[in-house]
């Protein structure tokens, strides 16, 4: 069994980093049980890597922000994968 690792930036317009910070290991669990097939066979679990910002408390503009978020991606990445790193504008 194979493992997949997927990306994801999220930027959250209007939620504070903290419960956007409790609530991504949820996402990030509930992709875990998937079964994901390709061409007809199966290919394992996926894991999750997110970088997150938040507009609502860093106001910033998104050409600010969605770099953040890919910096924070790669950090989640260059730790391992699966995991979730809360951008720092």
């Amino acid at each position: 069994m194979s493992v997949w690792g997927e990306e994801l930036r999220l930027i959250v317009p209007d939620a504070p980093l903290e419960v956007i910070d409790s609530q991504t290991p949820r996402l990030r669990k509930g992709i875990e049980p998937l079964n994901i097939l390709y061409r007809q066979e199966p290919r394992g679990s996926i894991t999750l890597s997110m970088g997150v910002v938040s507009f609502a408390e860093q106001s910033q503009t998104p050409l600010r922000v969605i770099p953040s978020a890919d910096v924070a991606l790669y950090q989640s990445k260059a730790k391992g994968g699966d995991l979730v790193t809360l951008a720092l504008l």
